[in-house]
């Protein structure tokens, strides 16, 4: 059975600020794949291949962890999805806190590393 943990997070000023620094990279970082699918009309897979060269030369997707950034092109390829399925409007860019939710894929709890299947969700 493969469970999931979910935590509300009470957090130092530090810590908070930091959060807050890697919700605004993940906006922006939607925003910026959101411009290259529109105008160059480029897939899921490739822009998680271009994801290592855009960490090189911006300084604060270096800080953020890689699994969240790749969370970030599985949402917009989700989104995209449920466009062409007739299921929801066009994607639109996002605004400046809008969004407080950013999810780490694959985390390990436990003494032996168990490894969480499941997506785990934080907010700020």
């Amino acid at each position: 059975m493969i469970q999931t943990y979910r935590f509300r997070l009470y957090s130092a000023s530090k810590l908070e600020s930091l959060m807050a620094e890697t919700i605004e990279t993940w906006r922006c970082l939607c925003n910026d794949l959101l411009d290259d699918r529109i105008e160059n009309r480029i897939g899921a897979f490739e822009q998680k291949r271009l994801l290592t060269t855009r960490r090189g030369g911006n300084k604060y997707l270096g800080q953020v962890h890689s699994q969240v950034l790749q969370d970030v092109v599985f949402r917009l390829d989700k989104a995209f999805g449920s466009f062409f399925g007739g299921l929801s409007k066009y994607l639109r860019f996002r605004k400046r806190g809008r969004y407080n939710t950013f999810t780490y894929p694959v985390i390990r709890i436990g003494k032996f590393g168990r490894e969480s299947k499941k997506p785990t969700a934080f907010r700020s």
